[in-house]
């Protein structure tokens, strides 16, 4: 299961990342045959303006050819990974 992670507007830390992919494989670890690959695409829309204004999608591409794109804005990034994490009735 391959998992790419980018930021957008912001610096992303070791500490984003890593959490971000360890959440996602502890999620989906199970269905990791069915799983191509893993797109997290984070973004701070307000910059240093504040507010709720950080935003995840995640994208889980299928080997049916499938994709499966959740999408979430919250004030704390760790929060929106959380929230816009794919649970296994998604998949």
């Amino acid at each position: 299961m391959n998992i790419t992670t980018t930021a957008r507007d912001f610096e992303m830390s070791r500490a984003i990342d890593s959490f971000a992919r360890e959440q996602l494989d502890a999620m989906l670890q199970p269905f990791s045959d069915s799983i191509v690959s893993i797109d997290v695409f984070m973004k701070d829309a307000n910059g240093p303006k504040g507010g709720i204004d950080k935003e995840v999608l995640i994208r889980v591409h299928l080997r049916n050819r499938q994709q499966i794109a959740l999408q979430s804005t919250h004030e704390n990034l760790y929060a929106c990974l959380l929230y816009t994490s794919p649970s296994p009735r998604d998949i």
